[in-house]
């Protein structure tokens, strides 16, 4: 064998590594590839009905995550002769998408932080449950957080040679990728331009990353300046988490249990960084900055942000763990990096099985789309069960009222697909108002008996119900 041939060896070991994280997300995701769609994921689905050319035009709330439905609605036109499984054609993209968004990822971890610590990050992101939802659901988290890191991957070789090159073109191009499947992809992408924070005491790039800065921010009003009016109306829409302070804690809770065994390596690395020399602080500075920007949201919010659109920070974050990593693998010998790869490569095993019950020991019970583990993935979610329990139930010409924490979409679209006829599914509805009062001897379906006894004073219900079905997120009651 040449010298040379020795030479590319590691670098095709490199380039295998992403490939075997792909496999690992893809078995994590099977479960979940065919699951009915829950209610952000219907309100993707209608937006497909409005046709290719319509879907840039249409943002009356924030949900059209308008570049990744027009990818869909290419995707379903291109294989709906393929494949009959409808849902399972459509998750199929997120599962490309989010195994590409990965796949990058992982070649720019282990490019920039070496192999033990980019090859750790890599896997457990991979198996985890925020990369695994966003991989099989039909919204864009996962095509944001492609963008975001194929725009960092793009900074980085712009500001590696001169103001003018066709990498800014491409920075350009991503950045208004990303924020055109969702405007707080913004977040990130700042994010990735404070990581660049240093080329500031270079005297000849300060005005280039002023421009890396100034693209994300700009990105925003040329992507959506035809519908920019509708953009500002549809965000004065109170539509929020149930609390500031749990929302962050779920978001930076859901990262942390993610990369749990890596954290006390991580932060002894953060140590060593902080100890070396001005300029190694500055990068901890910086990265500081980076993991906190989030909460720069409060600056603008009017209402505490769902943590799932912080989901594109977790493309940098993870850059970030793997280079504390790496410091601190600089300094330990061959115990200690035995001890992290036995400990990342147990908890690759152990956190498939351990995410729900964590997620339900950290965050408390499921139902307000926690970024850990998600309502759609549990075992709460169980539409399908409930629509059967309705139409074997539901007498001729009578109805079913849906209360809205029991995700009334993911109900309907089903009861739909069975046969029940549309005025016979009652829910309230932004565009229709609230239901006012129950026909006679209509079915209930709510989370649990605590909101069926508010539902019976809402419409003042006398007489008992009994539970058709009551395990779940969606129980049936019938009044007795």
């Amino acid at each position: 064998m040449k010298p040379t041939d020795r030479a590319e060896l590691p670098i095709r070991r490199k380039g295998l590594i992403p490939l075997f994280a792909l496999l690992l997300l893809c078995l994590a995701s099977i479960p979940y590839l065919t699951r009915p769609p829950w209610f952000d994921e219907v309100l993707t689905l209608g937006w497909l009905t409005v046709g290719f050319s319509r879907i840039p035009f249409t943002y009356p709330i924030p949900n059209n995550h308008i570049v990744y439905t027009m990818l869909l609605s290419v995707w379903e036109s291109a294989g709906r002769e393929l494949i009959r499984n409808w849902i399972l054609l459509l998750r199929l993209l997120s599962l490309l998408i989010g195994s590409a968004a990965l796949w990058l990822l992982g070649r720019e971890t282990i490019r920039r932080c070496g192999i033990l610590p980019g090859t750790l990050c890599t896997l457990l992101l991979a198996v985890s449950g925020p990369m695994t939802l966003f991989s099989t659901a039909l919204r864009g988290y996962g095509a944001a957080l492609l963008f975001c890191v194929a725009a960092f991957s793009a900074a980085e070789m712009w500001m590696r040679r001169k103001m003018f090159s066709g990498f800014g073109f491409l920075y350009l191009l991503c950045s208004l990728l990303a924020v055109g499947v969702m405007p707080t992809a913004l977040f990130a992408l700042l994010g990735g331009a404070l990581f660049f924070l240093p080329y500031l005491r270079r005297r000849g790039k300060r005005m280039q990353w002023m421009l890396l800065a100034g693209i994300p921010v700009l990105s925003v009003p040329l992507f959506y300046a035809h519908i920019f009016g509708k953009l500002v109306e549809a965000s004065r829409l109170r539509e929020g988490w149930t609390g500031y302070g749990s929302a962050y804690w779920n978001l930076y809770g859901s990262f942390a249990f993610v990369f749990l065994p890596l954290l006390p390596a991580a932060a002894a690395g953060g140590i060593r960084l902080w100890r070396r020399s001005a300029g190694t602080r500055i990068r901890l500075a910086a990265a500081v900055l980076v993991f906190a920007l989030p909460l720069g949201y409060l600056a603008m919010a009017k209402v505490p942000p769902f943590p799932r659109i912080f989901f594109p920070f977790f493309g940098i974050w993870t850059i970030q763990i793997a280079l504390l990593l790496k410091e601190e693998l600089r300094a330990a010998g061959r115990t200690g990096k035995t001890i992290l790869l036995t400990g990342g490569l147990v908890w690759i095993l152990v956190v498939p099985s351990a995410t729900g019950p964590a997620s339900r020991l950290l965050f408390g019970p499921p139902g307000s789309d926690d970024l850990l583990c998600s309502y759609p993935v549990s075992e709460e979610f169980v539409p399908a069960a409930a629509a059967e329990t309705i139409r074997k139930n539901l007498p001729p010409g009578g109805a079913v009222f849906i209360d809205f924490d029991a995700d009334p979409p993911s109900l309907r679209i089903l009861l739909l697909n069975q046969g029940v006829p549309e005025e016979c599914v009652l829910y309230d509805r932004p565009d229709f108002g609230k239901v006012m009062r129950l026909p006679p001897e209509c079915l209930i379906v709510c989370r649990n008996r605590e909101d069926l006894e508010k539902l019976k004073q809402r419409f003042s219900l006398t007489g008992g119900f009994e539970a058709l079905l009551e395990r779940g997120m969606q129980k049936v009651y019938r009044p007795k």
